[in-house]
């Protein structure tokens, strides 16, 4: 069934639906020493563990990528690798292997080995004419330019031999004056300490470099920077170059930090809405709720204002970062006086990135006595009308994106559930109060009585 693999060169292993070894061909036996009776009926797993796996000379894990790809079924091509054949020499092949569809070999899975070591050699020779053509620096500085910040190389002792112009533009400065064991101390990073002592212990020890640098940008910007690297060693394993890279991951590191941002504030959204739910009063509500929003927000600053829709002004009723005084006193402007004023009338939340230069309203007092430059507000809803308006400032020039706007709604909302409960809670004893009253006047008797509990209450008539 299999005879005509006999006529390949390279190595191929058979293996059936249930990944048993079916067949060997001549070039497999021949090339690594197993005979058909050796391997017949084998599962997979225990033939590569005890015929194949042997012989793979470790490099980039190559012996568990085959194992897996065999173990899966997976198709793999050109996967390389040096292998030590039967008679001891050491040759280069090329792996792959894939799940066979014609009629008579559906479902089986052929493996192949293919010695690939004259092109693999020839690859070499014309590699090692490149390199000693144009120099290994230059092909370092050609792969550079292409990575943000691209490659360095230092001498066995650190010294700096080739950092790529986009990482020295980044430090402002030259390659000259890295020139020294030291060039860390060019480069403007925050934490220089750690990084040099860490840089120095890696040239001592001969270990991988890996730390993340935070560089100044000439605009005075921090960027993050992945700088990796390893040691260059010679036939007899000593060090005669450092090599690494350096990677841009600001926008990575931006992101993380944006991630962990948010779930602290959906984490905070749930913990108000279940301090809602569990009864908080009205005050305890509010009092936590400016401290998170000022917490998970980042800003110095957060206040609930109460609506005085007849003197068309605010009370400041719970606040974080005023001065404490002015809580339950302070009177501030409505209509386009103020950016709560303004954001009852345009009804929609309402950002302001520098109060300095904003035209649709007047900063008032209260904030404009706190140096505050940047803030957001969202309207609290009642129940006929607005209660009031949370807003959150801070003093630094900030913009608030989609996603800030969402959290501060949120709570916003949550307030006014919290004030729509208390309100109903106050209507509720009201009501009853007035039921009894009525009830105490009367000369017929009142009562009133639950299916389950029985009789809850009978007037004094009785």
């Amino acid at each position: 069934m299999y005879r005509c693999f006999d006529e390949l060169d390279d190595a191929v292993v058979i293996l059936d639906r249930n990944n048993n070894v079916t067949g060997l061909n001549r070039s497999f036996r021949e090339i690594f020493g197993v005979g058909d009776e050796a391997a017949w009926g084998m599962e997979a797993d225990g033939f590569f563990i005890h015929h194949i796996a042997p012989r793979i000379l470790e490099g980039g894990g190559c012996a568990d990528r085959v194992l897996e790809a065999i173990r899966s079924r997976q198709e793999v091509s050109h996967l390389t690798f040096q292998m030590q054949m039967s008679h001891g020499d050491v040759r280069w092949f090329s792996f792959s292997c894939r799940v066979m569809t014609g009629e008579i070999y559906a479902g089986s899975m052929l493996a192949r080995f293919q010695d690939i070591t004259p092109e693999h050699d020839e690859v070499m020779r014309n590699a090692s004419k490149v390199e000693a053509q144009i120099g290994t620096e230059t092909i370092f500085a050609g792969i550079g330019d292409l990575i943000p910040y691209g490659v360095w190389i230092c001498e066995a002792d650190g010294t700096a031999l080739y950092i790529s112009p986009s990482f020295l533009d980044l430090a402002e400065t030259t390659l000259e004056e890295c020139r020294h064991p030291r060039w860390l101390n060019c480069i403007p990073l925050e934490g220089s300490t750690d990084a040099l002592a860490d840089w120095q212990h890696c040239i001592d020890t001969g270990c991988r470099w890996d730390r993340e640098l935070r560089v100044s940008e000439p605009g005075g910007e921090l960027r993050t920077i992945l700088s990796r690297g390893g040691p260059v060693r010679d036939e007899d394993g000593q060090i005669i170059l450092w090599a690494g890279i350096n990677l841009d991951i600001t926008a990575i590191k931006q992101a993380e930090r944006l991630i962990a941002i948010r779930a602290a504030q959906q984490a905070a959204i749930a913990d108000l809405g279940r301090f809602a739910l569990a009864g908080a009063d009205l005050l305890e509500l509010m009092n936590a709720l400016v401290q998170a929003v000022a917490k998970h927000l980042g800003v110095e600053y957060t206040k609930v204002l109460r609506h005085l829709p007849d003197r068309d002004a605010f009370l400041l009723e719970v606040a974080v970062g005023f001065d404490a005084a002015r809580i339950g006193t302070e009177i501030v402007e409505g209509g386009t006086d103020s950016q709560a004023g303004y954001t009852l009338l345009s009804c929609e939340p309402v950002i302001v990135e520098d109060f300095d230069t904003e035209t649709r309203f007047h900063g008032p007092a209260l904030l404009r006595n706190e140096g505050i430059m940047s803030g957001i507000s969202v309207i609290i809803q009642g129940d006929d009308a607005p209660y009031g308006v949370l807003g959150a400032h801070t003093r630094a020039r900030r913009g608030f994106t989609h996603d800030d706007i969402n959290f501060v709604r949120a709570a916003a909302n949550i307030l006014a559930q919290g004030i729509e409960r208390k309100a109903a809670e106050e209507a509720l004893i009201a009501s009853e109060e007035k039921f009894r009253k009525i009830a105490q006047r009367s000369f017929d008797m009142i009562y009133t009585c639950y299916y389950r509990s029985g009789i809850a209450y009978i007037s004094p008539a009785v």
